[in-house]
């Protein structure tokens, strides 16, 4: 008795070659949380456009969705009040300023305090 391993589907068009009853509907937002248009979610050659649902299978479901989330985080993260002192941390470290002894990291700037001529 053989047992049937399950084909794993590589392209779009197999995708969109399975069951319907398997797809997931999947809706992009109108607006992104700054009150802007979304953008446009692109696959290949398909475009998802913003304000409107569609029927997906769920592997491309899955992958507008993540899409969807990246993007909301990704602008919700340009205005948190919340500084990444790890990333400026990393920014820090291969820069040198003539005042800092040799081996330490440079302290920040703030810019407010500059004077110039």
């Amino acid at each position: 008795m053989a047992i049937e391993k399950e084909k794993k589907l590589t392209t779009v068009a197999e995708l969109f070659g399975t069951p319907k009853e398997t797809w997931q509907y999947v809706t992009i937002p109108d607006e992104d949380p700054t009150g802007l248009k979304f953008p446009s979610i692109g696959l290949n050659k398909i475009e998802f456009q913003a304000g409107h649902s569609y029927q997906l299978p769920a592997q491309i479901a899955a992958y507008v969705t993540e899409r969807v989330k990246a993007f909301n985080r990704s602008v919700t993260r340009l205005f948190s009040p919340q500084v990444d002192r790890l990333a400026m941390n990393q920014v820090a470290v291969g820069t040198t300023a003539p005042s800092a002894p040799s081996g330490d990291r440079p302290g920040f700037i703030d810019a407010s305090k500059v004077t110039t001529l």
